[in-house]
This record gives structure tokens, sequence and C-alpha cells, in this order.
């Protein structure tokens, strides 16, 4: 009987812990959309990282948790949008694969588009840095 007892108080924890990794997507006053579109099978990717640290894969009809990020990981996004003046940035400049970055924040909604052989080595940097997330 114990070990029946046991047993199932172990499946319980271990269903709890893996359960407790998996986060709801909840809309947030400060969001980071990034991805791609067009190319050969012009389907987008797009992924998402709200102001609870969640990372997020924008599906058609879902967002699928992904990981959720550091302070100091998030608190570096932060720092690298300011530093990139992405406030106040234009770029608008869609390719055959166009990449994208949109930031809403309570204080400003901005989106910038580029494709690889534009020359946007700042926005492609923080592009890079948000893939990062997706580890």
């Amino acid at each position: 009987m114990k070990r029946i007892v046991l047993f199932s108080f172990l499946i319980a924890f271990f269903f709890s812990c893996n359960i407790s990794k998996n986060a709801t997507y909840r809309e947030s006053e400060f969001q980071i959309r990034f991805g791609h579109l067009g190319g050969f099978a012009a389907l987008p990717v797009e992924y998402l990282i709200n102001g609870d640290r969640n990372v997020f894969k924008v599906d058609l009809d879902s967002m699928v948790f992904i990981n959720k990020i550091t302070k100091k990981e998030f608190e570096g996004l932060h720092c690298s949008l300011q530093e990139l003046g992405f406030e106040t940035m234009q770029l608008n400049i869609p390719g055959n694969m166009t990449y994208f970055i949109k930031v809403k924040t309570p204080e400003y909604i901005n989106e910038v588009k580029w494709y690889e052989y534009s020359g946007n080595s700042d926005v492609e940097e923080l592009y890079n840095i948000l893939l990062t997330t997706l580890e």
C-alpha cells in the first residue's frame, strides 16, 4: 500500500513540475514581436516576448510557449532598444525574405522591416539577439 501511495505521489509531482514550465499567453503592455515572412514557402514565422519575459511562437490560432528569459536578458533587450533609438526608428525596406521587429510599450509602438542585404547591421544585430531568446 505504501508503494502505491509513494508511486502516486511521484507521478503527481512529476506532472506538476512539467506543467509549471509552460506558460499561457497574456496580453501585456510590453511586447516584442519578431520574425520573417516571404521566401519560397511565403509562410510567416513570428515570435513574441511579453512583459512577463515569456517567449512564444505565434501560430495561426495559438501561442506556443517556448521558454522564459532571465531578468538580465529582458533588461538587456530594453537597453538595446533604447540604444538603437527604436522608438523613432523608421525602416521599411521589404524584400523577398522580409525580417521584422515590432515593439509595443506603454510609451510607443513601432515596427521596422528589412531584407537580408539592406545593410542595416544594428537592426540585424538586435534581431540576432532576439533569436538567442529562442534557445
